[in-house]
Formats: structure tokens, C-alpha cells, sequence
């Protein structure tokens, strides 16, 4: 038996007979195993939906991101709009894949501990 708990993470119960079986054998290689492993995923998740991930994390060095998920959205201002510019065309635009974005803007000292360096000049 298996269960999927979401983001790859199974947790596999198996119970062996009391006596030996002819059903039962001894692996001779461990790609038996990762082949056996690789197919009770298959089975058991197939219609399983992955856990979403958090919407706010936190880093080591106390950056906070949010997740934006995969989607689209118009981009661009009304032409009607006082002050827009001919480049500021509306457009659809697709994110097929979420990621995290900070929810402020960084520090120096963050970008400092990140980077290793920090090109800024006062």
C-alpha cells in the first residue's frame, strides 16, 4: 500500500508473508527496486494532485516571497488612459510556471549575502 502525500513524498507499507512464497523473491538488483518503486508511483498517483505550494515563505536571510501561480493577464495601459505611450500597448501575457517574487523591495545587506558582493557605489 501507498500513500502520496504531495510534492514526490510516499510513504510505502508492506507487509511480507509469514513463510516463504514462490510469489516472493529475493531482488538481484536494486533497479528491480527503483523499477517496483517508479511503477507503485504510477499506479498510485495517477489522478493524485500535488499539495499547492505555500503562498508565503520566508528565506534563511528573512526575505519574504509570495507565490504567483501560472496564468495570464492583460499588460499594457488603455489607450484612453492620460499619459500612456504608444509602447505601452495592451497584450496578453502567459506565465506558465509559478514562482516566488519578493514581497519587498531587497536590501543592500540582502544582496550582499546573496551575491557574495555587492557592486553598489554612495
Amino acid at each position: 500500500k501507498a500513500n502520496y502525500y504531495g510534492r514526490g513524498v510516499f510513504h510505502i507499507a508492506t507487509q511480507l508473508p509469514a513463510a516463504p512464497s514462490p510469489l516472493v523473491r529475493p531482488m538481484r538488483h536494486s533497479s528491480e527496486l527503483s523499477l517496483i518503486l517508479l511503477l507503485v508511483a504510477a499506479v498510485c498517483c495517477s489522478g493524485c494532485r500535488p499539495l499547492p505550494p505555500p503562498k508565503r515563505v520566508t528565506t534563511n536571510i528573512g526575505l519574504k516571497l509570495t507565490y504567483i501561480p501560472p496564468g495570464s493577464f492583460t499588460m499594457g495601459a488603455e489607450p484612453s488612459e492620460l499619459g500612456a505611450k504608444p509602447a505601452e500597448k495592451q497584450h496578453k501575457v502567459t506565465i506558465p510556471k509559478g514562482f516566488y517574487m519578493g514581497i519587498h523591495e531587497v536590501t543592500q545587506d540582502q544582496y550582499l549575502r546573496v551575491m557574495g558582493k555587492n557592486p553598489s557605489v554612495f
